[in-house]
């Protein structure tokens, strides 16, 4: 990753830099081990090492003054932002009243506060051109290409199927469902090879390669809502970006989908059984009798048997361990388990950022019918849609065993950040646009050619 030298780039350089560390921190909460109680306890070194993360990018935004813009979008993002905020300050109040207001302070204090400053930064403190663009976006990616890359070294030291017992240990902190989840924002990304953003055509290889050993990560995972959430994301890049749907590809890819579901027991012997040496098996019953048997169906009935006595503020951030009749870190859904952790209120306004977030990518659509950004713009969008989908099963965006589950929030709103920087990049170009053409070395030159040749 290179870094600019203009000061109004110091703040894409520095936020692209803890972007990239977002990547590490599970590893905080694996080698700054103190002696806890039980598995539920926080690691007080790690949460004051995750504590100063969130001090510096407090700092950062109180520090630097906003950059104006004059968007055709400004109204709707100006929507998002307020909703974003009352979501979070919602939050904070079901904290006040939690079951265990400590632990649900601390987790809001990093996996909620942190990433509502992230995306103000990236959104009101970073300048819109291109260059501050191509940095953020890169540093996205190497995040969540790291992420994968030591999930597979841990995965490759306990075993790719041992979520239950060695990341509730604390040996193997990258679980397949977080993992999975991460890998969720970068895939619509790559399935449209990144044609569209200027100066990154380069990056296709590695984009590629992360794209394949992330759909083998899913499958070593075992993970069924993981194979029909790789299908989702083809069928919503091939109608939305590709337009290339046709039935013929709609049967292939359903065909590949019932064969992989069918020899997941296959792949359990061959996989988990010969190379981890792990005996826990997966029989060939339906995926309604597994997610049975796992005690999802369980664990959604007992949070709803919960939540009329906490049905407005919830029962608190991370406290699901504790009515929970597996002492799950979460519910495994994870809308079920904001109306279960944090109530009626917070639920409500995160379904208003999603209708937020639905008209502003409905809006770039629609008034830049050719313009590439918006691809780009569509497929974050993608990302942040295909990770809630699979969070139906999978799981909430922060979690109590383990700050590790905080990092999918700092993603979800990276991701929004991003959608919202490139609709301003696209005010400004059409600001351009429609401005006089103006002589630059003797040459009359459009608005939109002029973004090349100077700092929007």
């Amino acid at each position: 990753m290179y870094f600019n030298q203009n000061k109004n780039s110091f703040i894409s350089n520095v936020t692209g830099i803890i972007i990239v560390c977002i990547s590490f921190i599970p590893l905080y909460n694996r080698y700054l081990t103190h002696q806890r109680v039980n598995r539920y306890d926080l690691n007080f070194t790690t949460l004051l090492i995750e504590y100063l993360l969130v001090i510096i990018l407090v700092i950062i935004f109180f520090s630097r003054k906003p950059f104006k813009t004059e968007s055709i979008f400004e109204k709707r993002i100006s929507w998002l932002s307020k909703i974003l905020v009352l979501y979070v300050s919602l939050s904070f109040v079901s904290c006040l009243f939690s079951k265990d207001v400590s632990r649900s302070l601390s987790l809001f204090a990093f996996g909620m506060i942190g990433p509502l400053f992230l995306y103000l930064i990236i959104v009101y403190r970073t300048s819109a051109n291109f260059f501050n663009l191509n940095l953020l976006i890169r540093s996205f990616w190497i995040s969540n290409i790291l992420f994968l890359i030591i999930a597979y070294l841990f995965a490759f030291r306990y075993g790719f199927s041992s979520d239950l017992l060695e990341v509730r240990s604390g040996k193997n902190i990258y679980g397949s469902n977080s993992v999975i989840g991460s890998i969720c924002f970068l895939l619509p990304i790559i399935f449209v090879k990144n044609q569209y953003l200027p100066k990154l055509k380069s990056a296709n290889v590695i984009l590629s390669l992360f794209g394949i050993i992330s759909i083998i990560w899913v499958i070593i995972s075992l993970s069924r809502w993981g194979y029909a959430t790789l299908f989702i994301t083809y069928f919503l890049i091939s109608i939305l970006i590709n337009k290339s749907l046709s039935i013929k590809k709609i049967v292939i890819a359903l065909i590949l989908f019932i064969l992989i579901m069918i020899l997941v027991p296959r792949l359990n012997d061959l996989i988990i059984h010969r190379f981890t040496g792990n005996t826990s098996n997966i029989s060939m019953e339906s995926v309604y009798d597994n997610t049975s048997k796992e005690g999802r169906f369980v664990r959604w009935a007992n949070a709803y048997s919960i939540m009329d006595n906490n049905l407005l503020l919830g029962i608190g951030l991370g406290n699901n361990y504790l009515v929970d009749p597996f002492k799950s870190p979460d519910a495994h859904n994870l809308f079920i388990n904001l109306l279960l952790e944090q109530g009626l209120l917070i639920f409500l306004s995160f379904i208003a950022i999603f209708v937020a977030l639905y008209k502003l990518v409905k809006s770039i659509s629609k008034h830049y019918c050719n313009n590439k950004l918006k691809y780009l713009a569509i497929s974050l969008g993608i990302g942040i849609f295909v990770f809630h989908f699979w969070s139906l099963t999978g799981g909430s965006h922060i979690q109590a065993a383990g700050i590790i589950s905080a990092v999918k929030n700092y993603y979800f709103f990276i991701s929004m950040g991003l959608l919202v920087y490139i609709s301003r990049l696209l005010g400004k170009l059409n600001k351009i646009q429609e401005s006089k053409t103006i002589e630059i070395s003797g040459h009359q030159l459009t608005g939109f050619q002029i973004t090349h040749h100077q700092k929007i």
